[in-house]
């Protein structure tokens, strides 16, 4: 039988790990490749995933993992999904900005149960428990009371492709002052999520995510 409890720990303790992994390649020369998609993943993207992967799988190693790198890892039971990005901001990492994040999401019978999401260049873990809230660093989290888009922070996110790019530059036209207070492009829709969660933005748009960028978010 599955103990949530259990799954949040391990969680908590693997992107940890992972965290230690990126923090040792940030701000470092690395190597870095470019995807077909415009993308570019770096040398600790891999050893992000790496860790991950090899942690989720020694302790439960029937369960699913679909990850940003790899793609699903297969596993026996079906019931039980990890969904990870080990770095979330690839672009931000790279350029030494601290606007970056492991996100590890857990499925089981097709519901998300638990989200986590650590930055581990300003040690902030955010935790969500299907019915039970958001927390950061054990404090909860309530998004902003603001209802009015002229007062509104916005984060805009899209993917990478030129149709996509096209369609985001569209959003952020429409968005900009006065319409809004101000828009952000951060590349990072996890960390995003999580200022939307915490209310230091009222509103995000969304164009091109993956479940591995947004599952925990």
């Amino acid at each position: 039988m599955i103990q949530l409890s259990d799954i949040e720990c391990s969680a908590r303790k693997i992107a940890m790990k992972a965290g230690g992994i990126l923090m040792s390649y940030f701000q470092n020369k690395q190597s870095i490749w470019a995807k077909p998609t415009y993308e570019i993943v770096s040398e600790a993207d891999y050893a992000s995933e790496e860790t991950i992967i090899s942690h989720i799988k020694r302790t439960y190693p029937d369960h699913v993992i679909v990850s940003e790198e790899s793609g699903t890892v297969p596993g026996d039971d079906k019931e039980c999904v990890w969904i990870v990005d080990p770095l979330d901001g690839t672009m931000k990492f790279v350029l030494g900005e601290v606007y970056f994040s492991i996100s590890i999401a857990f499925e089981y019978k097709g519901t998300i149960e638990i989200g986590v999401i650590y930055n581990p260049a300003t040690k902030d873990f955010y935790i969500a428990r299907r019915g039970e809230g958001s927390h950061k660093n054990g404090v909860v989290l309530r998004v902003s009371s603001n209802d009015k888009l002229t007062g509104s922070f916005v984060c805009c996110d899209w993917g990478y492709s030129a149709s996509m790019q096209k369609k985001g530059l569209f959003y952020l036209s429409r968005l900009l002052p006065p319409t809004t207070r101000g828009v952000s492009i951060n590349f990072s829709p996890a960390l995003d999520l999580c200022n939307l969660a915490e209310g230091f933005i009222t509103a995000m748009i969304s164009n091109g995510t993956t479940p591995q960028d947004h599952s925990a978010g």
